[in-house]
């Protein structure tokens, strides 16, 4: 039994990114946390206050996060899509904290080199986590956390993703579990009404059809783009669905510095 903790942004970044993933895991008998950052306060359609989105979207996560099987949730409650201005050294902080708690033998986050990566908030999780990786094996680095019992703490297997994952990703076929990940994502109804919103608005201004989100429901528009974007039927395999993970040091052989 491994443990998994994977730190993202937003909601839906992990059930749109690994749902299959963490479903699999969970099912081969994995312990698999996860880090929510931020309090999503603003990624909402319609919704007249922020307290009420910031409520919805917990409680929405809350269900995605139980369909794909994680163990424990932890919410850091941060403001969304403020992260150009964020204490960085405050953050990483609370990931060393964790880190040192959980004790994970793999931790997953952003690429910190994601193409076409545009969200800060992704950028400096992907940062702050990749620091936090190895500062929280040193013991001058917030030594009071030790004073509750925590003791330094080295992750071995260090993941990431992308929303435009680069050539040298590995694939991982999760065309068993696809069906469970379509029922997550849908799970994030308000922030699903706000992607599905944007994606809209973004044809319009292109000067697409628009007609196909005119005429079909919510659920429909996103389950048949999220289909579409993790289908590998175009990749040698063939699979109905994949998702992609990057590992640095694959094929990294520690013991042969020292024989």
């Amino acid at each position: 039994m491994k443990k998994i903790m994977i730190t993202f942004p937003h909601a839906d970044d992990v059930t749109i990114n690994l749902g299959g993933l963490v479903r699999q895991w969970s099912n081969a008998g994995h312990e698999v946390y996860l880090v929510r950052i931020t309090d999503d306060d603003a990624d909402c359609a319609g919704i007249p206050t922020r307290e009420e989105a910031i409520r919805i979207n917990r409680e929405e996560a809350e269900q995605a996060y139980s369909i794909i099987g994680a163990k424990k949730v932890i919410h850091l409650g941060y403001t969304s899509d403020t992260f150009g201005g964020i204490d960085f050294l405050g953050l990483r902080e609370k990931i060393i904290k964790l880190l040192r708690q959980i004790k994970p033998n793999t931790s997953i986050t952003f690429a910190m080199d994601g193409r076409e990566e545009e969200n800060m908030d992704h950028r400096i999780t992907a940062y702050a986590v990749a620091e936090a990786h190895w500062t929280a094996s040193f013991d001058l680095h917030h030594p009071e956390q030790f004073k509750g019992g925590l003791k330094p703490f080295c992750v071995g297997e260090r993941l990431y993703f992308a929303r435009v994952p680069e050539d040298n990703y590995g694939i991982f076929d999760v065309t068993d579990v696809m069906d469970t990940k379509i029922k997550a994502i849908l799970s994030h109804k308000t922030v699903m009404k706000n992607y599905a919103l944007q994606l809209k608005m973004r044809a319009q201004v292109l000067g697409l059809d628009t007609s196909f989100f005119n005429n079909n429901e919510q659920d429909v528009i996103i389950e048949k783009y999220m289909r579409k974007r993790f289908s590998g039927k175009d990749i040698p395999g063939s699979y109905e669905a994949i998702e992609r993970l990057h590992n640095p040091s694959a094929g990294l052989d520690l013991l042969k510095y020292f024989k």
